[in-house]
């Protein structure tokens, strides 16, 4: 599994001349979520020291971080890795992620004005909290570390414990077998079967349970090919065929083994194809409702698809690109109709998937628009990392029969995610996996924002079972990133490693520069003091004995005179070395 270790350079190392090393310690606590902060002033920071280049010849990184840590800040820390690196004031800069090794005592934080602060909480903080985007990759790195390798098996548990709570819920009506949406055990729908069904697929569960549920489904068929929403209309009844209910009940059959050639399934699929909205290729939640529906069109086109009518799947992919808002979301209608509407996450995913379904790229611009909206719109700190929606339309004019269909939509992103090409490598998409898992309740249902208080809704269980069905096949298409991973942790020891040797090569080159650099210098001043001395000397007629044509004299003159001028061109740096000397002294006493 990757582990997500952003590292980032913010400006090319061995741009100055600095011979030390600024180490920005972002530490997370041993057993929370929490993260040490030092107070300095109205401002929380990251602890850190300067170290000197040459303590960076001895150890590696990891053990040079953890034993300057306890010099310098008296806390026990296991180094995780870098965040971080560059030179944002002209210091050479390690933003390094550790862990407590042990939770300090109280007044030992207090001494180091130190203080434990969770990531919601710097959020909501009234003092600033610096690159409090480093704490939000360290929060998901943590993650990772400490719940990674249980995260497959929890994938597991998560699906038996979902099919156990379908399988003590059957329905039995008249001579129907399905569930219902609420799973009272008494009333048969067709959506809610055909998602019982479904979540028996995603879940690998196959048997006898799909065909008699086919068998259902194929019973409760309208005549004109259509389904019915039997059991949770709002208002009166009505027996009109709903193209949602249409299109998981053709997905389901598809799934239990019924083929393009199959007679229920080409009523379906002809009706499906009747019903589309000819003057611009997308479809209603019913015949008659006031416009074409994002959710409606997703689903027919990806049921279209699936059984190769490609015509009409691409006229529907077609008018869900036009619907695309500027911000590369969907409304639940589409982004024609006014400038007031506003996207949701679950419409983003709904479309996303269908344009994937008929065979768009992931590198398309409406699909990296939609998936950068998607990212955009990830809060790793809420329950739901995607905020669910829900759309009331009119399924019948006559009856006023209305629908509230309820868009769980964390797993429908994850699932939209993965089929653009994203996996459990993604922090993103781990992230989100593991909140998802997290609102299993311990009978199996799922809890969402849309459901109430111990209600157990079949369409959640069926939403979260096709999320993590699309993760792990999604996650396991390139084995390799997983059995490399031992590779991979000595590829980033590598890494720190030659960082640490950019950095002393860095300052040693630095150093060599700024010494020739020095000695230059003091040359060319050298040079002209002596210049200037010799010009004093001859005006003060010192030097005319350089004139005389007796041997010795012009020889002693001639010696006086280099001797003059060494000794003004080396007095003044001797001088300066003895002052820098007798400050040392003075400092150190």
């Amino acid at each position: 599994m990757a582990v997500p270790s952003p590292l980032r350079s913010r400006s090319r190392i061995g741009g100055n001349v600095s011979r030390q090393v600024r180490i920005v310690l972002v530490i997370v606590a041993a057993n929370d979520e929490r993260f040490l902060l030092r107070a300095d002033g109205i401002h929380l920071r990251c602890p850190q020291f300067v170290l000197s280049v040459g303590d960076l010849a001895g150890d590696n990184l990891a053990e040079l971080i953890e034993r300057s840590s306890g010099q310098h800040l008296s806390l026990r820390l296991t180094y995780l890795g870098m965040l971080s690196s560059g030179e944002p004031d002209g210091l050479h800069e390690l933003v390094v992620l550790c862990a407590l090794r042990e939770m300090p005592r109280r007044e030992s934080l207090e001494k180091l004005d130190c203080h434990l602060i969770s990531l919601p909480d710097m959020r909501r903080a009234s003092q600033p909290i610096e690159r409090l985007d480093l704490f939000e990759v360290a929060a998901q790195w943590r993650l990772v570390e400490t719940s990674g390798h249980r995260l497959f098996a929890q994938i597991e548990q998560a699906l038996d414990m979902g099919m156990a709570l379908l399988a003590s819920h059957v329905s039995e009506e008249d001579e129907l077998r399905g569930w219902s949406q609420y799973l009272d055990g008494r009333t048969v729908g067709a959506l809610s079967t055909a998602q019982g069904l479904l979540a028996h697929v995603h879940a690998g569960k196959h048997g006898s349970v799909l065909d008699e549920m086919a068998a259902t489904l194929e019973a409760i068929q309208n005549p004109d090919g259509g389904w019915q929403v039997r059991r949770a209309l709002v208002g009166r009844p009505s027996e009109r065929s709903i193209t949602e209910s249409t299109c998981y009940c053709l997905w389901a059959l598809s799934e239990a083994g019924r083929t393009a050639t199959n007679a229920t399934i080409q009523k379906g699929v002809t009706w499906l194809e009747l019903n589309q909205v000819r003057d611009n290729g997308g479809w209603q939640s019913a015949v008659g409702s006031s416009q074409p529906n994002v959710v409606a069109t997703a689903a027919a086109v990806r049921v279209l698809a699936r059984f190769g009518r490609h015509d009409a799947a691409e006229r529907g992919v077609k008018w869900l690109r036009s619907a695309q808002l500027a911000d590369g979301s969907w409304a639940a209608t589409s982004g024609t109709n006014g400038s007031d509407a506003s996207g949701s996450p679950a419409y983003a995913a709904h479309a996303i998937l269908a344009l994937r379904a008929n065979g768009v790229a992931s590198e398309d611009a409406v699909v990296r628009r939609g998936c950068q909206y998607l990212r955009r719109t990830f809060d790793p700190s809420a329950d739901e990392p995607w905020r669910s929606t829900s759309v009331n339309a009119v399924v019948d004019d006559k009856t006023s029969a209305r629908m509230e269909f309820r868009l769980f939509a964390t797993p429908w992103v994850l699932t939209a995610l993965c089929a653009a090409a994203r996996n459990i490598g993604d922090p993103m998409v781990y992230v989100g996996t593991a909140k998802l898992l997290a609102l299993q309740e311990s009978n199996g249902a799922w809890r969402c924002m849309l459901t109430a208080p111990g209600a157990n809704t079949i369409w959640a269980v069926h939403d979260a079972l096709l999320s993590l069905r699309s993760v792990l096949d999604a996650s396991t298409r390139d084995l390799a990133a997983i059995a490399l991973s031992d590779q991979r942790e000595a590829e980033r020891s590598v890494l720190q490693e030659a960082i640490r040797r950019l950095l002393l090569a860095s300052s040693a080159s630095n150093a060599h520069r700024d010494v020739g650099r020095r000695w230059l210098f003091r040359g060319w001043l050298s040079a002209l003091t002596a210049a200037v001395a010799l010009l004093i000397a001859s005006q003060a007629g010192l030097l005319h004995g350089l004139q005389s044509t007796a041997g010795l004299q012009g020889m002693l003159t001639t010696g006086f005179t280099v001797l003059i001028a060494a000794i003004v061109a080396i007095a003044p740096v001797l001088l300066a070395e003895e002052y820098k000397l007798w400050r040392r002294r003075r400092s150190s006493n």
